[in-house]
């Protein structure tokens, strides 16, 4: 039985890098999650599960996410395994109708070698039954060791998942032969979803990308194995009868990446799958699902395409049409007193002053005739779970589904992280500069977490995302080097923080077509990976019940920010409920010369009233100043792309969309 390991498994299989070890993060920052935290039991044998009624399919999962390894201090603890976790288990919990006790969490400690084959064996194994629903998500560290003696790898190494207790040798790491075996250990008829977002890197060193990636590298132990490139082989796990789909974060030639929302880190697959599918409103099926989170993913790291193999692409995830519904937050009264709790927090991006209205039990439709019992408030925001006061109606009972109806956003900051202050006047005076502008936050120089990066080499300063995303480097010898370094941290700033900006409301109520013709076609490229002079064209779809008005704008690699439609840019341009647009041509693509790709991003605003959103995009071209509106999407913007400060006011949920897409360009000759 094959795992597809050569072009999926590594690029997705754990949530974690290298790099030096991480020292623990405030309090509500990364802390590692407790497996109370998320209602399970202490580890030990797995409980009874809920058994679904005849006819319908059992709902099992086991969610591993590993944050530390005592044994490996060469390489990071991380930080954004247990808050994947926890967004998953939300996630099934309530928008896929898993019971929480057929949710079972290993964490740290617990997620030792024998704790992972025991509890897959004791859980998934041991209760999945045909036409059941399984999935196994792990978040950790990856590697490679040499195949073992008469092994089936055609490359001479096998791929493994790192537990907790594994060491530098790697003699207890879970290799990809023991995985497959307990997968054919499976009922061959449940229906398993394998998601593994993490990558396997050649260094264990910082990135310029910004994020962790995530692997432990032990180039010792691989001096003597076979030289050879990875490629899949192709019998897979559907040639062993196995009913599967393989969700990976990049393959096996990239570096999948963490990422931080609001001061907490993530898997950037498992942050964009999991805010993908809470806030669907409709059946998506796993194609679906790799359109959407390939283009949010690729978006952020161009270097990371994830990727999606299987025998049932084209189900809907997580699921059969039984379990869908719209997507909600469990709720129960405090039992220390009154109020609510929302099994959700900061990892979920739940914010104070945000409105919930609270339905009974078992509600699955939450628009009329269906009526809430009570509207509540939060009060507080802690990293996974939020309380509330009620606000009207009530009480509020045990397993109630809360659903947002008015959302209060922060204000969006860009990452900015300084190297050697202390050595160069430049970068202290660059500091200095920006001390007021609020859009931009500066982080310290061992913070992973960052979106740009500002160091002084070579007597320039330069300015770096990642190998494509860059600013010219600014002499410190030229007289006005402060000013013109100012500009372009102002400048990137506008850009990230436009690119970050995102809508509250729950599904995908406008759609952005794409249809590309490109002229050198590369038949293993990924879906959104296109040539130089492909010659893009795009359609827009209003799936909602309201006529709505659409803005589009483009952020290309280059730092520029573009709208591209409609044009002349601020004209009014409505798409009734349940229409499609005809098709428009967006251009034709090219790459600047010497880079080995670039990718742009297509943001579509869209609103239910008509709101001119020219002048703030045009600001955030030129760096003007012009004075937004009182609508509160147009102050969101020029808060993002200009600073200054604005009220925290809760906005209703569903007055504006945002809906996203990109692809990466790659030029048609490799760059010299």
């Amino acid at each position: 039985m094959r795992l597809f390991i050569s072009t999926v498994w590594m690029a997705c299989v754990l949530a974690a890098c290298g790099g030096d070890a991480a020292s623990p993060g405030a309090e509500g920052q990364d802390q590692p999650l407790g497996i109370a935290a998320l209602g399970q039991p202490q580890p030990g044998p797995a409980g009874p599960v809920a058994r679904a009624p005849d006819g319908t399919p059992t709902r099992l999962a086991l969610l591993v996410g590993i944050n530390t390894y005592p044994n490996l201090t060469r390489f990071s603890q991380l930080k954004g395994a247990a808050n994947d976790v926890a967004r998953m288990h939300t996630l099934l919990t309530t928008r896929y109708a898993f019971p929480p006790e057929n949710v079972r969490v290993l964490l740290d400690e617990a997620a030792t070698r024998e704790g992972i084959l025991a509890a897959f064996r004791e859980h998934l194994v041991a209760n999945a039954r045909a036409g059941d629903i399984v999935v196994f998500h792990f978040s950790g560290h990856g590697s490679r060791l040499p195949d073992a003696p008469g092994g089936d790898e055609t490359d001479g190494i096998d791929e493994t998942l790192v537990p907790t207790d594994s060491d530098r040798h790697g003699a207890r790491d879970i290799r990809d032969d023991d995985l497959e075996a307990l997968l054919a250990e499976l009922d061959p008829d449940a229906r398993i979803t394998l998601i593994f977002d993490s990558c396997h890197s050649g260094t264990a060193t910082r990135d310029l990308e910004g994020g962790r990636p995530r692997s432990v590298d032990r180039d010792s132990l691989l001096a003597t194995a076979p030289a050879g490139t990875r490629a899949a082989t192709p019998d897979g796990l559907g040639g062993a009868g196995v009913d599967y789909v393989l969700i990976s974060g990049a393959r096996a030639d990239q570096q999948a990446r963490e990422l931080s929302r609001d001061g907490h880190s993530y898997g950037a697959l498992t942050y964009f799958l999991t805010e993908t599918l809470s806030q669907t409103d409709s059946a998506l099926t796993y194609v679906d699902l790799r359109d959407v989170v390939q283009g949010e993913v690729s978006s952020h790291f161009g270097s990371q395409s994830p990727q999606l193999e299987g025998t049932r692409l084209n189900d809907y995830v997580f699921s059969d049409e039984s379990g869908l519904g719209q997507p909600y937050v469990r709720a129960a009264p405090m039992a220390e007193g009154e109020g609510v709790r929302l099994e959700a927090g900061e990892v979920h991006g739940m914010t104070v002053g945000s409105v919930f209205d609270v339905y009974a039990p078992g509600t699955k439709r939450f628009e009329e005739p269906a009526v809430p019992v009570a509207r509540v408030k939060l009060t507080h925001v802690g990293a996974f779970t939020s309380e509330a006061a009620v606000v009207s109606g009530g009480p509020v009972g045990p397993a109630s589904r809360a659903v947002e109806r008015e959302h209060v956003y922060p204000n969006l900051r860009m990452r900015l992280r300084y190297e050697g202050l202390a050595a160069s006047p430049t970068l202290r005076a660059v500091r200095s500069a920006l001390a007021d502008r609020s859009h931009i936050e500066p982080v310290g120089e061992e913070d992973d977490a960052f979106d740009l990066r500002l160091y002084e080499e070579d007597g320039r300063i330069h300015l770096r995302h990642d190998a494509v995303v860059f600013s010219e480097p600014v002499p410190t010898s030229a007289p006005d080097a402060t000013r013109r370094v100012v500009d372009q941290v102002e400048q990137w700033a506008k850009w990230f923080n436009m690119r970050a900006l995102d809508d509250a409301a729950p599904g995908e109520p406008v759609v952005l077509h794409l249809r590309f013709e490109d002229p050198a076609a590369d038949p293993d490229a990924a879906w959104n990976e296109v040539s130089e002079g492909t010659v893009v064209w795009y359609a827009f779809e209003n799936r909602s019940d309201r006529d709505l008005y659409l803005t589009g704008v483009a952020l290309f690699s280059s730092g520029a920010i573009q709208p591209f439609y409609p044009y002349p840019p601020g004209a009014a341009e409505r798409l009734r409920a349940g229409t499609r647009s005809r098709e428009f041509r967006l251009g034709r693509l090219t790459v600047p010369e010497g880079r080995p790709f670039t990718r742009d991003l297509l943001k579509v605003f869209a609103t239910t009233e008509p709101v001119d959103l020219s002048g703030v995009l045009q600001g955030a071209i030129r760096g003007g100043t012009d004075e937004p509106s009182q609508d509160p999407l147009q102050a969101l913007l020029a808060q993002a792309a200009q600073g200054g400060t604005r009220d925290f006011a809760p906005e209703p949920v569903g007055e504006w969309y945002v809906t996203n897409r990109a692809y990466v360009i790659r030029p048609t000759a490799p760059p010299q």
